[in-house]
């Protein structure tokens, strides 16, 4: 058809100025200096120590070096590459270049690490080896023609308008998009056979409360604590004698303790005072296509957290979106501490899934006191030290062997999102692994771990032993087979993960009620 050809031409015009503009933007960004990839000498003394108290059964430095050393073997890394290495790791310089100061405490570890392990890197400097250096390399990307945005954008377009018949509100924060759904309050209804009673009798899912029930006797509500009595009795109140298995009837004397205040009703706010009070869920995304992966995951969190509002946070910059930079995670993780305060939220229950558990890491140690609990799932915030994550997510080709089927589309997707230039710009000049990386002796008391064998962005065996090692309060599941973001197409999983949440949030819930914080100012 004729008018085919002047749109051909109009594409095909769109795509080579696309082109254009991306080759200019790539100089820029390949060549800006790396933000925070120095540590100042207090912190990387610390985390030196850290590392240093990891148990030697847990970490091999021959798997550590012979991977950061891009699969070169260990006999053949001599004590220059090892202190060269480990100058760029904590300063992104040479050791040449370091104050006497930083120079000493590069020394000072370094043999420590040979007494430590028991070994001695032989002298010398070998000339042949290379190590990933990410910061320092030009970024390496793969053009991502126009078109691909655009569907990208057409994509989080019908997301929204998905979020939003899932009744979410659209709000903007320091230059991101969030979203908000905030509880409703339950219809009231009786059965007819009787009428209801004067407060009301409002249907909750009885699993949460089943829950809630449970987690404050197990956490002392009936050994001593008169704070936590009230709180077990006015739930198992709620929880009446029937025995369903989706909703239960509430009884009006709980039912008088949720009505909406006067205020609230003049602002058009008909959200019980007992639902505001909840404290609420902030999702944090990964990499790939923002939300759109994680909306029956969402919609899973709205049905079995129907008290607390539930946040959301779209992070373009590693959404595959017409971003122009990309932000290091403490610019997300400020983002995400003054939705909350804006709303006068003191604390909040946290999920988050790959990149999105840098955000979370940061956060928890910038502001611990408001992550009243954790989950992390696919935790790439672990063990950052380790050469596995950047090997497999910067410097891997694809193995382009389809029949492989699933997992081989998923490798080939992998690259392409990879090599996009705003999220390797991301990883390339925007990650500092002694800042996202979660310690053990960090995450908040109620925390969550879903970690996969099959992951070959996380070493998971790796965070199993060390937690084990340092026997640890958190609670860890690994599927044995799944991949990285395998919770999103396995349902089975997803469900097991879904339940250990459960127990998870309602107990954080329990500590903060019992320690009298508001969950809003």
């Amino acid at each position: 058809m004729p008018i085919l050809w002047p749109v051909a031409a109009g594409w095909l015009t769109a795509e080579l100025a696309f082109l254009w503009y991306q080759k200019q933007r790539y100089t820029l960004l390949s060549s800006a200096p790396p933000e925070g990839a120095c540590v100042d000498r207090a912190r990387g003394r610390v985390i030196m120590e850290r590392l240093l108290a990891i148990d030697p059964e847990v970490l091999t430095l021959e798997d550590f070096f012979s991977g950061w050393f891009r699969g070169a073997p260990y006999e053949l890394i001599c004590r220059e590459n090892v202190l060269e290495l480990t100058a760029y790791g904590f300063w992104n310089a040479k050791p040449g270049d370091l104050s006497p100061e930083l120079l000493a405490d590069l020394e000072w570890y370094v043999s420590s690490l040979e007494e430590k392990f028991q070994v001695k890197f032989p002298t010398g400097y070998n000339h042949s080896l290379r190590y990933m250096g990410h910061l320092q390399e030009p970024l390496r990307v793969v053009h991502n023609p126009f078109v691909l945005h655009l569907c990208s954008e057409g994509v989080t377009v019908a997301t929204s308008a998905v979020l939003r018949g899932m009744h979410f509100r659209f709000y903007r924060c320091q230059g991101f998009k969030y979203w908000i759904r905030q509880p409703k309050a339950p219809a009231m209804q009786h059965t007819g056979a009787a009428d209801p009673s004067p407060g009301g009798h409002l249907l909750l899912p009885i699993t949460e409360l089943r829950s809630l029930s449970s987690v404050l006797k197990a956490e002392g509500g009936s050994a001593g604590s008169q704070h936590a009595k009230r709180v077990v009795a006015s739930v198992e109140a709620a929880m009446g004698t029937w025995d369903w298995d989706t909703w239960h009837w509430q009884p009006s004397t709980l039912a008088s303790s949720i009505s909406t205040s006067d205020a609230d009703a003049d602002k058009g706010n008909t959200t019980p005072q007992l639902f505001q009070s909840a404290a609420p869920l902030v999702f944090l995304h990964g990499v790939g296509l923002g939300l759109t992966p994680y909306i029956h995951f969402i919609w899973q969190l709205m049905r079995d957290y129907p008290m607390r509002p539930i946040v959301l946070l779209e992070c373009p910059h590693v959404s595959l979106s017409l971003c122009s930079r990309a932000v290091t995670p403490d610019v997300v993780a400020d983002a995400v501490v003054e939705v909350l305060r804006r709303r006068r939220w003191q604390r909040a229950a946290f999920v988050a899934h790959s990149y999105g558990t840098f955000v979370l890491s940061r956060i928890v140690q910038k502001h611990q006191s408001m992550v009243e609990s954790m989950v992390l799932i696919d935790p790439v915030c672990m063990f950052t030290m380790f050469p596995q994550l950047l090997r497999n997510f910067i410097y891997r080709l694809p193995r382009m062997q389809w029949r492989r089927g699933a997992a081989g589309i998923i490798d080939g997707l992998r690259y392409v999102v990879s090599r996009n230039l705003v999220i390797a710009e991301a990883f390339g000049r925007k990650f500092a692994w002694h800042k996202v990386m979660l310690w053990p002796e960090e995450m908040a008391a109620q925390t969550l771990l879903v970690l996969s064998a099959g992951d070959d962005l996380v070493p998971s065996a790796l965070v199993q032993a060390h937690l084990q090692s340092l026997k640890t309060s958190c609670q860890v599941i690994c599927h044995p087979t799944a991949p990285h973001g395998g919770f999103l197409f396995n349902r089975a999983f997803q469900g097991q993960v879904l339940e250990a949440m459960r127990q998870v949030l309602s107990q954080g819930s329990v500590l903060a009620a019992q320690s009298h914080i508001p969950s809003r100012l």
